[in-house]
């Protein structure tokens, strides 16, 4: 409130955060795949600009999502090319495309991302970078619903076939 009088009032969002995890991201005209994160997120454009495309979680059976391990990030990942959709390989996508949420973010722009939202970004200048911060609403000792179903799937898989 000491460098933004009146911000707090005329933008209600009770956070509560604690510890949050703070990236920085720097890069240049990438391209990034939809994905989604466990935690909620504040994207924060710092250079540059970034143009971010979201799809609300029930649009999920749409994106056409990767292998649940071995992808880059950590995170599945849509295998749509959100730029260039090949919607002959992946038709159902193009009933997603109307519920798509577009934003070009500038220097000095903040975006709020929902937990479980998928978005792609793309950076749009030769030189650009954006800080995350990231905060859980599940307490610390909680893994996420992904590692979750991992830990079970690997379980489950040196079992005898009789069980």
């Amino acid at each position: 409130d000491g460098s933004f009088p009146g911000l707090r009032e005329d933008n209600p969002l009770a956070l509560q955060v604690r510890d949050p995890l703070v990236s920085l991201w720097l890069g240049n005209r990438i391209r990034v795949p939809a994905h989604f994160d466990v935690p909620d997120n504040i994207a924060c454009v710092v250079a540059g600009r970034r143009r971010f495309t979201l799809f609300a979680p029930e649009l999920v059976d749409r994106l056409y999502i990767g292998p649940l391990d071995l992808t880059p990030a950590g995170q599945p990942i849509s295998l749509v090319d959100l730029a260039a959709p090949d919607l002959a390989r992946f038709p159902r996508f193009a009933e997603a495309l109307p519920h798509a949420q577009v934003v070009t973010l500038e220097p000095g722009d903040a975006l709020f991302i929902p937990s479980q939202w998928w978005h792609g970004v793309e950076g749009l200048d030769p030189i650009n970078a954006l800080v995350n911060f990231w905060w859980r609403q599940t307490p610390a000792f909680m893994d996420t619903p992904l590692n979750t179903l991992m830990l079970a799937l690997l379980t489950l898989r040196d079992l005898p076939p009789a069980q």
